[in-house]
């Protein structure tokens, strides 16, 4: 296992959550954007734009 720096938040983490097949990592933060990223080498898929405060956690659906 090697440790992968993933920059794009701009405020502190509140939530990390690996979906089913461990393959994408989701976070949550401070800044109002969670975001999906590739966890085999942290290369950001995309933001969830549109919130107004701090993403305290998040879940996905099955």
């Amino acid at each position: 296992m090697r440790p992968i720096l993933m920059k794009g938040h701009e405020r502190p983490l509140t939530f990390l959550k690996y979906n089913r097949d461990g393959d994408l990592l989701f976070s949550c933060a401070k800044d109002h954007n969670p975001t999906v990223w590739f966890a085999d080498n942290g290369e950001r898929l995309g933001t969830y734009r549109g919130h107004n405060g701090a993403v305290w956690c998040c879940d996905g659906i099955r």
